[in-house]
């Protein structure tokens, strides 16, 4: 079974210790515009107020508490709003959002490019025996929202019209731009364009989103390693933005800790992604971007 994006956070969370404050459960389902929440105990959370909260993938800003019931602010952080049902569980203080992981995990993931890479053979233009530049045509998958380029490119190849096979076009160049450009010597024959490509793998947002079955089963393991790094350089940053500076050599856990774990996990990152890359791109490939 697929590994999905829920899995690698689950995961991430345990790697870094991440266990919140403490859990509650709503009581009531809310929709993606409810300002309020109900809970089963809300004798756990500050009273106070001023508290981060998170149910599903959605973080939550406590705004203030009566009882049970929780005034709140939504899609905390960057996060989305979205409905949530009855007994769905809520994280008091986790020490990093979802998000936060999410985020950790998709810039880790595009670190692993080149040397983890998604073969892309890509059939959508097509030669009318006129036209000589074709836009290089996107990735496929959803970046962040975004498309990209097919970012390298090491051979095109050609189907005529009543052909039976593909022959390689041995003649193009890239025009680099806003909009990259695929310019061949001469218009293109009638007939179907293929090419043969390389890139990052899209990115996860979705909780039910899977590892694509291209990603290489021992590169799971770096991909936490990394995301890991990242979450304790940016709790050392959130900590000294927090309460400044100061001189803490003899404590247990002194300024600095975190983000010399941090660069510590990034080395192991680099050596499990070293151990775990994939057989390197064709020697002549071409950069679009």
């Amino acid at each position: 079974m697929a590994t999905t994006l829920d899995v690698l956070v689950q995961r991430t969370r345990r790697f870094v210790r991440d266990f919140p404050v403490s859990q509650d459960a709503l009581t009531a389902s809310i929709t993606s515009v409810a300002t309020t929440a109900t809970v089963s105990a809300g004798s756990q959370f500050n009273q106070s107020g001023n508290q981060i909260i998170e149910i599903d993938y959605e973080a939550f800003l406590l705004k203030s508490i009566s009882t049970n019931t929780l005034t709140v602010t939504r899609a905390f952080a960057g996060s989305t709003a979205a409905t949530h049902a009855s007994g769905t569980a809520v994280l008091i203080q986790p020490a990093f959002m979802a998000v936060e992981i999410i985020d950790a995990l998709n810039a880790t993931k595009d670190e692993c490019f080149p040397l983890i890479y998604k073969p892309v053979l890509d059939t959508s233009l097509n030669g009318d025996g006129t036209t000589y530049e074709f836009t290089v045509p996107n990735m496929p998958g959803i970046y962040g929202g975004d498309t990209i380029p097919i970012p390298w490119l090491s051979k095109i190849e050609l189907k005529e019209t009543g052909a039976l096979d593909y022959r390689p076009i041995a003649y193009w160049t890239i025009r680099r731009g806003a909009t990259s450009k695929i310019r061949f010597q001469s218009p293109v024959p009638t007939g179907n364009i293929r090419i043969h490509g390389y890139g990052p793998f899209p990115d996860w947002s979705a909780s039910s989103d899977t590892i694509d079955p291209l990603w290489p089963k021992n590169a799971e393991r770096p991909l936490i390693t990394g995301a890991a790094a990242r979450l304790l350089a940016s709790g050392e940053a959130g900590r000294v933005r927090t309460i400044g500076p100061r001189d803490d050599r003899e404590a247990g856990n002194r300024v600095g800790s975190s983000l010399a774990a941090s660069n510590d996990l990034y080395q192991r990152f680099q050596f499990q992604l070293r151990n775990a890359a994939m057989a390197p791109l064709p020697p002549h490939v071409v950069s679009v971007v």
